[in-house]
């Protein structure tokens, strides 16, 4: 990480485009927020758009505005960012005409500054397809490789006890404490959503504890070590006859609300989404447990005629 931020710090200094590359949830944002508000144009609009998320025709008004409808029409990304800077997450999901596109603008030159991140490498990305030669030239030769968490273990605790210090500075209250096992147990996670992951795990944690130190009962980690202790891992059963995503969506569910001690903000978070989604899924599957227990109580004959109306006839 000492390389990537020794980079950062002299990108920060010019004003050149730059393909900033690294794993999911490795922080690319972080770092891309954190070079703009480091150069001149930090008191500028910082402004991003992902694009993987959005049809062609929606991002091409995202991207460029809507000129159509003229003074009414919508205020494209590179024109809402000003003097500032435009990050243009997942970069090799854009289709090649708004990659052609984006070429030509930035040929003509745009006032803002360009950032395009991907969880592809640099060399993938341009020696594979993901971004078109016009633009890759138009890009230039700026890279920033942001490692995995699991790269960087040094950063880890720092990371953590920042999210604990935020989170007690958000609430007015003493920032809480990690307990020296519950430092062990993050360094021995594998991360695999990498710096997203640590934020929702360290924010849950400081939920869940009672007391100004979080101890390894706080984590929710234990969910996903499976392999590291059978008798610590939650694990969902899939029937026989196999199961609907949607019929798992509301186990995962259940088995966080059981693991947060019923706290549905901590379990929400988590599971990264949304509370009136959470208590949505809560919902059907209380309905259907009682759909269940209601089966059970029946009679076998009752049971059968259920299944096949045509039995008593």
């Amino acid at each position: 990480m000492a390389e990537a931020l020794r980079t950062a710090i002299r990108l920060s200094e010019q004003d050149a485009p730059v393909i900033i590359h690294g794993p999911a949830g490795s922080g690319k944002g972080l770092l891309a927020r954190g070079i703009h508000y480091a150069s001149r144009r930090g008191q500028e609009p910082f402004v991003e758009l992902d694009c993987s998320s959005l049809p062609d025709d929606v991002l091409t008004v995202e991207l460029f505005g809507d000129v159509a409808r003229g003074p009414d029409g919508a205020t494209g990304i590179l024109t809402l960012a000003g003097r500032g800077t435009a990050l243009l997450r997942q970069i090799q999901d854009l289709g090649s005409a708004l990659q052609m596109r984006l070429a030509r603008a930035l040929a003509n030159g745009t006032e803002a500054r360009v950032f395009v991140s991907s969880k592809t490498s640099a060399r993938e990305l341009l020696s594979g397809g993901g971004i078109i030669p016009e633009l890759a030239e138009q890009l230039g030769s700026e890279r920033l490789r942001v490692p995995a968490l699991t790269e960087r273990e040094r950063d880890l605790v720092v990371i953590a006890n920042e999210v604990l210090l935020d989170y007690g500075l958000s609430r007015r209250e003493p920032p809480k404490e990690l307990a020296p096992e519950t430092v062990d147990a993050l360094l021995g996670h594998a991360w695999p959503g990498n710096v997203r992951e640590l934020l929702h795990t360290v924010t849950a944690a400081a939920e869940l504890s009672a007391g100004s130190v979080i101890t390894p009962e706080d984590l929710v980690i234990r969910v996903r070590q499976a392999s590291r202790s059978a008798a610590s891992t939650h694990s969902i059963e899939i029937p026989d006859g196999g199961a609907s995503l949607e019929w798992i969506a509301e186990e995962a569910v259940r088995l966080t609300l059981e693991m947060t001690g019923g706290n549905k903000s901590a379990a929400s978070r988590i599971l990264e989404i949304s509370r009136p989604t959470l208590l949505k899924k809560l919902r059907n599957l209380e309905a259907r447990e009682e759909a269940e227990e209601a089966l059970e109580e029946e009679s076998p004959l009752d049971q059968a005629f259920l299944a096949d109306p045509l039995i008593i006839r």
